[in-house]
């Protein structure tokens, strides 16, 4: 499953130090307002996907019909 591996692969690079490492080889190639900007999108488009993921997961607006 290609979603699985995806997760997987975000969470062994979160777990180890190899995140760390790569971001502190990109300090050196780009300027601050740079990094910040990119900090910034990745943070929106991490929400975006869990407001994604808990919407198609969670949300039925049929739920009270059965009833």
């Amino acid at each position: 499953n290609r979603y699985t591996f995806c997760i997987f692969f975000v969470a062994v690079i979160s777990a180890t130090p190899l995140g760390k490492i790569m971001w502190q080889k990109l300090v050196v190639y780009f300027s601050q307002t740079f990094r910040q900007v990119v900090s910034y999108i990745m943070v929106m488009m991490l929400l975006g996907i869990c407001m994604m993921y808990v919407m198609t997961s969670t949300y039925n607006p049929f739920i009270y019909f059965q009833f």
